[in-house]
């Protein structure tokens, strides 16, 4: 908790950052008082904080001195004109980067600069306002623009303790949660939940400047961007104390919405909170709309609140297993986000096969596993996934029976990326293939030597070896999901061997493997699955999209006796 300072330094001035919400590039130029027009909508103003004022800019860019602006009583304003855009992300250090959570890094640059604006982001107006401009419109180009005011969050602090449920904070210390959350920090949309999540205030408490904030959390290093992360802080934490004083319960439901966390299979805690910003956006302007009573404030998050999703279900195997009489079992991993317990329920499509039920706990995910009974062909076979007997079932589709492979050889591909928090939670089924440019394919065939699988991975070219160092790595994945037999890795600068063939190709590399003697097991079937790490450190896997934190791929069952 901060602790309050002298309410004098408090008011000794407001600081109003007048910003476009609507994200285009724009070029440098000269004066046009014309090409400087303030977007439709409410305005939020916060009591010491930014002020964010819609505005977007023409052909050609006014110079500051020329942009007029004047409160209620006619008092000068002097403004700034800032470019934000969003800094160009070219790779992390590290094995991989994590993706679950979206993330932007943000940059600013003056008008008086002399370079030219690219790419996305938005222009901004920055002015410093008198200590009596509370409760005024504010005037741009002639023209008033009333001023949606909200009070000093550390005032509110005062009258009420709004906390989140901060149980199990073990998960903070948990290398994963914090590899997903680093970049949250950093990124002024949505660092607010992490001060959430870790002192149990959306705003870091009472400051008047950025290096009072900078005593409580890291700051962001760009002085102006880091001003906008505190208006955003200071916007949710008003918005979250003005709700509690009208509904506690309500708002504790909404602050653990918010920054929900799920317990995966009892290996990790990760975030599966709301990560849609348009949305988020709206939540927040019910939370502060001082036009709108608490109990119409209430009623709209109430609403919100009941139509997020429960749970959600997708395909981690799809044959990697052996059911009891032989046949090959999917493993589903189910994910309940209801603060209550469940029952999952889990059926395959072939008829002789048997309904799994399995209880899930309250925020937990867990792997059921379902056995195939005997069928014909690998292709149309699926699964019902069920919270409650009483729902409608979701039909996953999943490859549970052995695939054939024949002459010339069976072809495997494309890869797909890691799974999104988005995609999860919005129930998407299947996961984004990596395709164009940074597509992988393999094919499986048969030699007088042996079972070999060669595996071509495209690089762009603007991503050219010899400028970027780039190192990529697959890895081969043989034997049941769970405990394979092999795991072969190959890097894209290593030597070849007799079993290990490496190459680079016109559009990037691929890889000759000859397999294992072994790699027939007892069942007479070739399991197999694959995971590449590309040069932008972003993993994709065949057959099945993985979460960030999963160590190895699904299995697809290959029969070789077509092959004779």
């Amino acid at each position: 908790m901060v602790h309050m300072k002298d309410n004098v330094v408090r008011f000794c001035s407001l600081i109003v950052v007048l910003s476009v919400v609507v994200f285009h590039a724009q070029g440098l130029g000269g004066i046009a008082l014309d090409d400087l027009r303030v977007k439709k909508g409410r305005i939020d103003a916060v009591v010491g904080q930014m002020l964010m004022v819609p505005v977007e800019v023409g052909e050609v860019v006014p110079e500051p001195e020329n942009i007029k602006v004047h409160m209620d009583d006619g008092q000068t304003v002097v403004v700034r004109l800032v470019w934000f855009g969003v800094l160009k992300d070219v790779g992390g250090a590290g094995v991989k980067r994590w993706n679950w959570l979206e993330s932007t890094t943000w940059g600013s640059q003056e008008a008086e600069v002399a370079t030219p604006i690219q790419g996305e982001g938005f222009w901004a107006v920055v002015a410093n306002l008198p200590a009596s401009a509370m409760g005024q419109g504010l005037w741009i180009d002639g023209k008033r623009h009333e001023l949606n005011w909200l009070t000093d969050p550390a005032l509110v602090q005062e009258q009420v303790s709004w906390t989140v449920d901060q149980q199990d904070m073990d998960h903070l210390a948990d290398p994963v949660f914090e590899a997903m959350t680093r970049s949250q920090w950093e990124d002024p949309l949505r660092r607010w939940r992490m001060r959430l999540i870790t002192t149990g205030r959306a705003s870091a408490g009472w400051y008047t400047t950025v290096d009072d904030a900078q005593e409580v959390q890291p700051r962001i290093d760009d002085e102006l961007v880091e001003r906008w992360a505190l208006l955003i802080e200071a916007k949710w934490q008003v918005g979250l104390d003005q709700l509690h004083e009208h509904d506690a319960a309500l708002a504790q439901e909404l602050g653990r919405v918010l920054t929900r966390k799920i317990n995966f299979d009892g290996e990790h805690v990760v975030p599966i909170w709301p990560d849609d910003e348009g949305a988020l956006g709206e939540v927040l302007g019910m939370l502060i709309n001082q036009k709108r009573s608490l109990k119409w404030r209430g009623k709209r998050v109430r609403r919100w609140l009941d139509e997020q999703p429960g749970g959600a279900a997708w395909v981690v195997d799809d044959a990697g297993g052996v059911g009891n009489e032989g046949s090959r079992a999917s493993t589903i991993e189910f994910m309940n986000l209801t603060d209550e317990s469940v029952l999952g329920w889990v059926r395959s499509s072939t008829a002789d096969s048997k309904a799994v039920v399995e209880p899930v706990e309250a925020r937990r995910a867990v792997g059921i596993r379902v056995e195939h009974g005997e069928v014909g062909s690998a292709m149309g076979m699926t699964v019902a996934v069920d919270m409650a007997s009483d729902d409608v079932p979701v039909i996953l589709a999943v490859v549970g029976a052995p695939v054939a492979v024949e002459p010339p050889g069976l072809t495997m591909g494309p890869f797909v990326a890691d799974w999104a928090l988005g995609e999860l939670v919005g129930g998407q089924q299947v996961g984004r293939m990596v395709v164009g440019d940074w597509a992988s394919a393999a094919r499986l065939y048969q030699t007088n030597t042996g079972w070999e699988l060669f595996v071509e991975m495209r690089v762009p070219g603007d991503w050219m070896w010899e400028e970027r160092s780039v190192h990529e790595r697959l890895e081969v994945t043989l034997g049941a999901w769970g405990s394979p037999t092999h795991v072969i890795g190959v890097s894209s600068d290593q030597a070849s061997t007799d079993r290990v063939r490496v190459g680079r190709t016109a559009d990037g590399w691929a890889v000759r493997l000859k397999l294992p003697a072994g790699v027939v097991g007892r069942e007479g079937l070739i399991v197999l699955g694959m995971v590449r790490v590309d040069g932008r450190k972003e993993r994709s896997a065949w057959p099945r999209a993985m979460v960030p934190w999963e160590g190895e791929p699904g299995r697809v069952a290959i029969d070789p006796k077509a092959w004779d």
